[in-house]
């Protein structure tokens, strides 16, 4: 069967995934926390500017290592159907920062671990069967 081989490679990319999705959220998370705490930035800019920086780390690291694409193999396109998820998944993540900072008073590095989870999944399944297929 032409789709058992990517089955059973659900959960080691899924483990994968996950590693190189600790690394980014770090970057990620890392630079916000600077850009909101040190910066004095809004949590809604900084957060445009520190997911873009997560991104492009989560870029390589997912082409490389999660779905073993290699650098040059289909670059183009995969690099503009992973932006196109990663505007999707910025302009949600946008929304569940407005709600949580704003709606619900949650501190802004907290409200960001959890829109960050929320993604997770979502962005998963679509970098998988669509940017990096």
């Amino acid at each position: 069967m032409e789709g058992e081989p990517r089955a059973r490679a659900l959960p080691v990319e899924l483990a994968s995934y996950g590693a190189s999705g600790v690394v980014a959220a770090v970057v990620d998370i890392s630079a916000f926390t600077m850009l909101t705490v040190l910066g004095a930035l809004d949590p809604l800019v900084a957060n445009l500017i520190s997911r873009t920086v997560g991104g492009c780390t989560c870029f390589f690291l997912n082409k490389v290592i999660t779905f073993r694409q290699g650098l040059r193999r289909r670059f183009a396109a995969q690099m503009t159907r992973f932006w196109a998820v990663f505007a999707l998944s910025l302009a949600l993540s946008e929304l569940l920062l407005a709600l949580t900072i704003r709606g619900m008073g949650m501190p802004d590095v907290a409200a960001k671990l959890s829109t960050e989870a929320c993604l997770f999944f979502m962005n998963f399944a679509l970098l998988r069967s669509w940017a990096f297929r």
